[in-house]
């Protein structure tokens, strides 16, 4: 049975809360015996075009409840579309797998852009709306009892409640017979139409904007909404808020949920320059304001940025640019006009991450190496006061942090795994951090690296640095006043790599009749490789695995974080 038959089964209140995980005796409190005072609480944001939003923010139940109730009626709506053969999404708000991008991506090289907006969207949609949808509409047809129950979760004081996780999905199961009927007039007149919450928007490469949709006054040169366009809409039971009425041409800069269509899909230029120059402040000074101090109005206005505001800014753009990048299939190229941002987001990890970080950063060569290093720290704990920490009910802490490479450290930094990454970031660190000027005193960075063969050329980087013959005999070299370089103890003179501090017990461990072999040269029908050993052998037997063999180096490490001044 689908998630929308089980719906559609659903005959009483117990039905309903089996479907979405609860007991009865608790949604039947949360909706009937809680005090309405108790289930919300309410305060404002301010909005970019000025003025402010009431946020109404349900209680953990409550917000529990909606976001199982959210993501039912997301199964359905996919559904749905899936039995219909919707290959198409008309609305991008709120929907899986849909974003401002792919809305904006729709109206790409057209010569008019024409945006409007429906007033007081999520106001407009009452109880009795949300109620009679669940019951009339074909692709749900819930009795009255059930469709009571979901809008009295859905519905505050009459109104889908802005901040509720309900509120997205049901204005837009509601706003479809808006969307379908503006397909049809959009097809019609020979634009192309997409919708964002409630922002939408109408694009033609048509030698004249069509009447039905937008008309133009010669007089003054403003444009109004077409009256089909108008019909439609209060015919569906929304109406427009005319004062956000705006359309772009081809010569001007065109605008869909704030990013740019004219050529492709990207961010606006002032706040690209705007974000370079806050990532510039940080790094010269150790602050920012988000709003420019000759824009400031008041003194909120006023306040510092945070790290994180700053790295939402950037991880927007990037996001956006990824997008872009992959709709023109260039994945893994560098497009021109990327270089300055690139620079920017890579001076800011290295800053965030490395340069202002609050505690020491343990950086190794791949993502199965951090998961030794964790469990080894936990078991050996009582030895490492300085690299963990363990309190009376015997909860352990992490006092230094195991950098975890991603997607985007390799991108930006370099850092996607391996000796050579390494040696990379040693060059990309040195050169970006020494024109900065923030007053800051860096907690150390500790590289660990496997003492083999792929060490060779990290060597010959300390060796060029330190002015010494380095042969890995060493505990750790100190670089660059912060950087240290941990290798993995040798073995009687002979080298080894992490994997090496296990036992043979430890290592001789079978998976599935299978063998480990830490090289990728292995047959896969005999042998099991790193990733499955790192899990399934040293994380999920973690109390049962002899760690004595990285004592050494751990101390090591420990040593370095306590003796760094």
């Amino acid at each position: 049975m689908t998630r929308l038959e089980a719906l559609r089964a659903a005959h009483s209140l117990s039905d309903l809360a089996t479907l979405l995980g609860f007991k009865p005796k608790a949604l039947a409190y949360i909706l009937y015996i809680k005090p309405p005072t108790a289930k919300y609480s309410s305060f404002t944001i301010p909005k970019k075009t000025g003025g402010t939003r009431e946020i109404r923010a349900p209680a953990a139940d409550l917000m529990n409840l909606q976001t199982r109730l959210s993501d039912l009626l997301q199964d359905c709506e996919q559904e749905i579309r899936a039995h219909l053969n919707f290959k198409r999404t008309i609305s991008h708000g709120f929907v899986r797998h849909k974003s401002i991008m792919t809305n904006a991506s729709q109206h790409l090289h057209k010569k008019f852009v024409f945006n409007i907006d429906i007033e007081n969207f999520f106001g407009t949609i009452n109880f009795g709306r949300v109620r009679g949808f669940f019951i009339k509409n074909r692709n749900f047809s819930l009795t009255p009892e059930i469709a009571t129950v979901l809008a009295q979760i859905i519905c505050h004081e009459n109104q889908l409640p802005q901040g509720a996780p309900t509120s997205p999905v049901a204005s837009n199961l509601i706003a479809h017979i808006l969307d379908i009927r503006m397909v049809k007039l959009a097809s019609e007149a020979g634009c192309v139409y997409s919708r964002y919450a409630d922002d939408l928007t109408f694009s033609t490469n048509k030698r004249n904007f069509p009447s039905a949709i937008a008309l133009c006054a010669e007089a003054d040169h403003r444009w109004s909404v077409g009256q089909e366009l108008r019909n439609v809409v209060h015919a569906s039971g929304f109406r427009l808020n005319d004062k956000k009425t705006r359309i772009h041409y081809a010569d001007s800069r065109q605008e869909v949920t704030g990013l740019v269509v004219n050529r492709k899909v990207n961010v606006k230029s002032e706040y690209r320059n705007h974000v370079r120059q806050m990532v510039n402040r940080l790094c010269n000074t150790g602050k920012f304001n988000l709003v420019p101090a000759s824009k400031a109005k008041n003194e909120e206005d006023k306040l510092e940025g945070t790290l994180g505001q700053l790295s939402g800014m950037l991880s927007f753009i990037y996001s956006v640019r990824l997008f872009d990048r992959k709709r023109h299939k260039t994945e893994g190229k560098t497009i021109p006009s990327d270089r300055t941002f690139i620079e920017t987001y890579k001076k800011f990890l290295i800053y965030k991450d490395f340069y202002a970080a609050e505690r020491p950063v343990i950086l190794l060569e791949g993502k199965t190496d951090n998961i030794y290093l964790r469990c080894a720290i936990r078991k050996l704990v009582d030895d490492l006061p300085h690299l963990a920490n363990k309190d009376a009910k015997g909860k352990i802490e992490l006092l230094a942090r195991l950098f975890n490479n991603t997607k985007l450290t390799g991108e930006i930094l370099g850092l996607s795994g391996g000796s050579g990454t390494l040696k990379t970031f040693i060059s990309t660190y040195r050169n970006t951090s020494q024109h900065f000027k923030s007053d800051k005193s860096p907690a150390p960075i500790i590289i660990v690296i496997d003492n083999d063969a792929g060490a060779t050329h990290i060597f010959s980087v300390i060796s060029g640095i330190l002015k010494i013959k380095v042969t890995g005999d060493e505990p750790f070299y100190k670089i660059y006043g912060h950087i240290y370089i941990v290798p993995t103890p040798k073995n009687n003179g002979k080298e080894t790599y992490v994997e090496m501090l296990f036992t043979e017990e430890t290592l001789a461990t079978k998976l599935k009749g299978k063998a480990f072999d830490h090289t990728e040269k292995k047959d896969g029908n005999k042998y099991y490789g790193k990733f499955d050993f790192a899990r399934y052998v040293i994380k999920m037997n973690e109390k049962n695995i002899d760690f004595s063999g990285f004592r050494a180096m751990l101390k090591t490490i420990d040593s370095i974080i306590s003796g760094h001044g």
